[in-house]
Parts: structure tokens; C-alpha cells; sequence
């Protein structure tokens, strides 16, 4: 028989890119929220999706992989930042 056999294991993660601005009040730098944000990005932990968008494609949990702040000249007022994500179904396993 000519070709080859495949077998299909399973669709692979979603690759997420989320990239915004922290905004704060004019003049002043939001540095609660950057910290918020920070405590966040750094958790060893899965992240639950709350974005209709990516719960419509069956995305609930991501993990993140990197994360990045940009620096505006003369942005003060705000906090420039780019995560990069895979999408997570959570597996738990019962120990009997």
C-alpha cells in the first residue's frame, strides 16, 4: 500500500497574545495596576479566560509562557505591556 498512516491525537494549544495599555489618571503613573498585573504574570499557576471571545472558541484557562512592559517616551500616564499565553484544560488526577 503506497502513503502512510496518521492518527489524530488531539488539536494542539491555542497560541494567545495579549497586548494593551494600563491606563492611570492624567500625570500620574498606575502603579497599583502594574503591580496587580505583575503578581498576576509571575504566579505559577493557570489563569482563568474572562473574554466571551476566547470562551466561544472553548478557551477557559491559560498559561503564560513570557511577558514584556513598553516603555513610551512621555507615556507616563500609562503602562504599555504584551503577554504571551497557551491555552490550559485543567487535568486533575484522583489518587485512590
Amino acid at each position: 500500500m503506497d502513503g502512510t498512516f496518521k492518527e489524530y491525537i488531539g488539536m494542539g494549544d491555542y497560541e494567545l497574545s495579549i497586548t494593551g495599555p494600563i491606563d492611570g489618571p492624567n500625570g500620574h503613573h498606575p502603579i497599583d495596576e502594574v503591580n496587580a498585573l505583575q503578581q498576576l504574570l509571575k504566579a505559577s499557576v493557570p489563569v482563568d479566560v474572562v473574554s466571551r471571545y476566547l470562551q466561544n472558541l472553548d478557551i477557559h484557562s491559560k498559561v503564560i509562557k513570557e511577558f514584556t512592559y513598553e516603555q513610551e517616551p512621555g507615556g507616563y500616564s500609562h503602562q504599555g505591556f504584551n503577554i504571551q499565553a497557551v491555552s490550559d484544560v485543567p487535568v486533575f488526577i484522583k489518587m485512590s
